[in-house]
């Protein structure tokens, strides 16, 4: 599966800590995938025990993703 990240998501990552590798895992073995619309919602467990939230588009041929989202509150989001 081939992946294109916006503008927005690489910021988001690189602000956060987020490394490629992170949110290639978390597409390919979410813990719990949402679709709201067209948009996908991958959520997995980070390293840390933060939840890392991956929204993203499939597309024909790829995955773009449109932002990644680090937050402690695993709770309130799984």
């Amino acid at each position: 599966m081939k992946l294109l990240f916006t503008k927005h998501a690489l910021e988001r990552m690189d602000e956060r800590g987020i490394a490629h590798s992170e949110v290639r895992d978390a597409l390919h073995f979410p813990l719990k995938v949402n679709r709201q619309n067209d948009l996908y919602v991958a959520k997995r467990i980070r390293a840390n025990g933060h939840l890392l939230i991956v929204v993203h588009l499939v597309q024909e041929g790829f995955v773009r993703v449109i932002t990644v989202i680090d937050t402690s509150k695993v709770s309130k989001y799984l």
